[in-house]
């Protein structure tokens, strides 16, 4: 082949490559960037359409064999009360980071818009305060009710929020936590909302001495909840700060079309503080012989001696499902698990106790064990690869054609950009 035919060619397959073999690239800014951001406890607290009029805990098992193995699934419905009460009055206090990035991706604006929207969300008689940081922290709005006279006093000091330099995390939480502790009352939602877009640069950067601080306050009564804003963030830090807080955890990408933004957010926060029960955490006794292998829809767990602690977050009209999966070579059928759910209702510490025997008819699955596995295999699937847009699209397009799919997992779905468009 002569060098002229040799070069036409080179130019065609350049071409069908270029036409061919494009890969699409979505920006890394954009939708899911974080596991903590497909939190598996969010997924697997559903809309109840069953609702009934108490709180309640039922048990279900399903067993299986795999490799002479027995397969023990233990299944945990929680469903919150139908009844609408009214709201806690709310002392809140908002820390906002200030710091140089924030004005990346317009940040700041963004936080500044979401924020007076949010204040429709306020009754007279809810305190608030508002404290910003970046090299240091500053209360840029003393605690004070909330009322129609203050609410132009609030819309002017965020106006007045501007860009600054590094990022003090734990002075903006201690101001906070002050601020808070001014009004704090056991028959209010005491909680910092603390947003962040980076990670500690000045003062403690720790995370264990800074963690250690959302412990203390929460054993004096104060919740956490956190909003990380854009992907240069402490996912592990912010994430622990709301479990041990007891309060929410947020993540927001910057991309304008993704379906999650701040806005958004805030508004699952305050649903969130509408909870009717609170303080969920469950115990679980169980035959020494079965293995604990994983367990799905806890915000925290902890193995200590005889028992397995569960904690998981706040519960508003939904069901909450926590499995428990565990593996043995031994099948006694006389054998049972034991569950003791405690959790605040209307201000009041309440306990319930439940048995269900560790064997059951092999392979029975009803149909909220279905559910709660198939919201398990897609959320997880989802997870493996976070940055695989067409991976996550795959994941959860065969599970959201079927019919009564969660809608957080719908949601979870248009968060993510479809690269076919």
């Amino acid at each position: 082949m002569n060098a002229k035919w040799l070069s036409v060619l080179c130019l065609c397959m350049l071409y069908i490559q270029a036409v061919y073999c494009q890969e699409v690239v979505i920006p890394s800014n954009c939708g899911l960037f974080s596991p903590h951001q497909v939190d598996m406890e969010d997924y697997l607290k559903v809309d109840a359409y069953d609702y009934t009029e108490v709180t309640d805990i039922n048990l279900e098992v399903a067993n299986s064999l795999d490799n002479k193995k027995l397969n023990v699934a233990l299944l945990m419905d929680i469903s919150s009360s139908s009844e609408n009460t009214k709201r806690k009055p709310l002392n809140l206090c908002f820390a906002l980071d200030r710091s140089a990035s924030m004005e990346e991706n317009n940040r700041m604006e963004k936080l500044k818009d979401a924020m007076k929207e949010i204040l429709s969300f306020l009754v007279p008689g809810d305190y608030v305060s508002i404290v910003t940081y970046d090299d240091v922290a500053q209360v840029v709005l003393s605690s004070r009710q909330y009322n129609k006279y203050s609410d132009s006093i609030f819309r002017e000091t965020i106006d007045r929020i501007t860009i600054g330099g590094g990022t003090n995390m734990l002075a903006g939480m201690l101001k906070g936590y002050n601020e808070i502790n001014k009004n704090q009352n056991r028959f209010y939602r005491n909680r910092l909302i603390l947003m962040s877009d980076g990670v500690s640069t000045t003062g403690e950067t720790n995370p264990d001495r800074i963690l250690k601080h959302t412990i203390d306050y929460y054993d004096k009564g104060i919740e956490t909840s956190t909003i990380g804003i854009g992907n240069n963030i402490n996912f592990n830090l912010l994430h622990n700060i709301a479990v041990e807080g007891r309060g929410e955890s947020h993540f927001v990408g910057d991309c304008d079309s993704a379906y999650i933004d701040i806005g958004y957010v805030l508004r699952e926060e305050f649903s969130g503080m509408n909870a009717n029960i609170e303080d969920i955490q469950i115990e679980i006794y169980n035959p020494k012989y079965l293995k604990i292998i994983d367990v799905y829809g806890a915000s925290k767990v902890v193995q200590t001696g005889e028992k397995l602690i569960v904690s998981c977050s706040n519960l508003y009209c939904k069901k909450q499902y926590i499995l428990v999966k565990f593996q043995s070579k031994k099948k006694n059928r006389k054998d049972k698990i034991t569950v003791n759910m405690n959790f605040t209702e209307n201000n009041e510490r309440k306990n319930m106790v439940k048995q269900i025997p560790c064997m059951n008819n092999y392979n029975a699955s009803s149909e909220k064990m279905l559910l709660a596995n198939k919201i398990i295999d897609a959320v997880n699937c989802v997870k493996n690869r976070l940055t695989d847009q067409r991976y996550k699209l795959d994941c959860l397009d065969k599970f959201v054609s079927e019919p009564n799919v969660p809608s957080n997992i719908i949601a979870l779905r248009e968060s993510i950009p479809d690269i076919t468009k």
